[in-house]
């Protein structure tokens, strides 16, 4: 769901008891459409997130500090130049839209003090966050600009006067009574109630008129002329009754979750989202954050890998296509015997054979039935030179046999290779995780490498780590690198080693500390491998595990690919209802 405006309005509230007349301290830019602000409130820190996300544009404080960038981008540079050291004066939501403006009080280049506006635009794909100068209303500048070959009807641009997004909607707090509440969602351009309301109340999402209609005993896909006096009552005094806590700042933020997974967030109690399990928050802060970190984090790592999961998948099909030339290849190589036969049948019968001939009838001795068989001949050549021919051919079949299948080798290496770095971008939980894995791609010479700069080291991205219910470490890596450390330096001889059976998948390693680990923990241990590999989410997924003595990374072989030997199987489900029963812990 989107952030819509009823619950800005209470945001904005709890930003202003927070947040006024606090000094903006730092101002960060992590992500192209991101700004982080730093603010020093009533002797605490506070870091307020913005974001003109396409998909999850939002306001909310934070307590995740992302990785920046080496250099600034301009627009961060700009809101550093002009709001850095400022204090804000006022948070507002005009008109009850999805807007927030911040007014900064900050000295310019001439220590005069001046008001900037921070104005935050959250309407999906339009969202953007400008800089505006308080006192003329001209934009000094936007995290996205938009011109005339954007859009024809409201430009973005440094010098222009800002305006605020078209409306076409009524402000709630102008429908005083029941008539005028009456004909504002009786709009002639919706026909069924659930549109009557969002789409002609501003700020007013399907969700919170869904509740509305709910509260009030009625369909969402009513026909607005169908609706008789007393059911639009009783939805006005419903909507009444929304306004009031609003004012009152009467507030219940929570989320709502299907299996674990956030599937609405609110404000206010959402009766008709009572089959799903409801998680209390403090703030309506948490509320955004809790709902929304894990979705936009994933979006912009998924961003981030693209170069990366199109470079894998682009070489991946050329290899698949280059093994399958091979199997033909290989098929027509297989005729090398034939070639020897027809070289044996040819010399044995030299003496019945003169140039010119285009074929000769001969008995095959070496079959038990002695069949005849029909062998064409190059008339250009003598007996001797067309027998010469067969066993050239021979040859030379022999020889393409033993390339041919030294090339099947390799290429199916490569194949499962890049199929299981494939594998390890899906399972990439971090940035740090995809940058593994381009050094990794760049060692193998898949990737160009970037041009070296001087910069300080990134730390190594950590395994995944779990404990079993026997109180085991479980280690999964994520990526070849982290497969391989676990695997050859964490894990001791005699700990446990899985891999899920034929598909490409993590390193699982189960740290027994000198114990015998029970069935429970090689269950627990498995389904992890399971999960963190090509056969997530699917039930009855076989798992091989050995001690880790027992397993082998070839010489010359690529990073991650092992060989193991007296190991067991196991059928497990990997589900992420199973995973989600083993404690996860810290990296140790």
């Amino acid at each position: 769901m989107a952030l819509d405006g009823t619950l800005l309005y209470s945001l904005k509230n709890e930003l202003e008891n927070l947040l006024i007349d606090g000094k903006v301290d730092k101002i960060h830019q992590p992500e192209k459409d991101e700004i982080h602000l730093l603010i020093r409130s009533q002797k605490t820190n506070y870091r307020l997130l913005l974001s003109a996300h396409s998909n999850y544009p939002r306001v909310h404080l934070t307590r995740i500090n992302k990785t920046n960038p080496k250099k600034a981008p301009d627009f961060c540079m700009l809101l550093r130049k002009t709001l850095q050291n400022g204090r804000i004066r006022s948070i507002e939501q005009p008109y009850f839209d999805r807007v927030l403006k911040i007014t900064i009080d900050s000295y310019d280049e001439l220590n005069i003090l001046q008001p900037k506006e921070l104005i935050i635009e959250m309407m999906g794909k339009h969202s953007n966050i400008l800089l505006v100068n308080g006192e003329n209303g001209k934009i000094i500048d936007s995290i996205k600009r938009v011109g005339m070959e954007v859009s024809s009807l409201r430009q973005v641009l440094p010098g222009i006067s800002y305006e605020h997004p078209p409306l076409d909607k009524t402000s709630p707090f102008d429908i005083d009574s029941l008539r005028t509440f009456k004909e504002v969602i009786s709009s002639p351009s919706t026909e069924t109630l659930i549109k009557g309301l969002f789409g002609n109340i501003i700020g007013f999402s399907p969700l919170i008129s869904r509740e509305l209609i709910e509260r009030a005993g009625l369909d969402e896909d009513l026909p607005l002329h169908s609706l008789k006096d007393e059911n639009f009552y009783d939805l006005y005094q419903e909507y009444k009754k929304l306004l009031d806590s609003l004012k009152k700042h009467e507030v219940s933020p929570a989320v709502y979750l299907e299996k674990d997974k956030p599937k609405a967030f609110g404000i206010y109690p959402l009766t008709h989202l009572s089959v799903y399990e409801k998680k209390s928050f403090d703030r309506i802060s948490e509320v955004l954050e809790y709902y929304y970190y894990t979705k936009d984090h994933r979006e912009r790592l998924k961003q981030k890998s693209q170069d990366l999961r199109k470079t894998v998948s682009q070489r991946l099909q050329r290899l698949v296509n280059k093994y399958g030339k091979l199997e033909k290849d290989y098929k027509t190589a297989e005729n090398a015997e034939e070639h020897k036969l027809k070289g044996d049948l040819v010399t044995a019968n030299l003496h019945r054979m003169k140039k010119g001939d285009k074929k000769i009838e001969v008995q095959n001795f070496y079959d038990p039935e002695q069949k005849t068989v029909t062998i064409p001949l190059n008339v250009r050549m003598s007996p001797s030179e067309n027998a010469q021919k067969f066993y050239k051919k021979y040859n030379k079949a022999k020889n393409a046999l033993i390339e041919i299948r030294k090339q099947k080798i390799q290429t199916k290496r490569e194949i499962e290779y890049l199929r299981g770095v494939l594998s390890s971008i899906d399972h990439a939980q971090d940035l740090s995780d995809i940058e593994e894995i381009r050094e990794e791609l760049e060692e193998q010479k898949i990737l160009k490498a970037k041009k070296k700069t001087k910069k300080k080291k990134s730390s190594p991205a950590n395994p995944l780590a779990f404990e079993t219910s026997d109180g085991l470490k479980v280690l999964v890596g994520k990526n070849n690198k982290q497969n391989e450390k676990i695997t050859f330096k964490i894990a001791g001889k005699e700990d446990l080693w899985f891999h899920v059976k034929d598909q490409p998948g993590s390193h699982t390693v189960l740290l027994s500390e000198g114990k015998e680990p029970s069935e429970e923990s090689i269950l627990e241990a498995a389904t992890l491998a399971a999960y963190y590999s090509k056969g997530q989410n699917a039930t009855k997924v076989s798992v091989d595990y050995t001690r880790r003595k027992h397993v082998k990374s070839p010489k010359g072989s690529k990073p991650g690919m092992v060989i193991y030997e007296n190991f067991s199987t196991i059928l497990v489900d990997a589900l992420e209802e199973n995973i989600k029963t083993i404690k996860k812990v810290a990296h140790p």
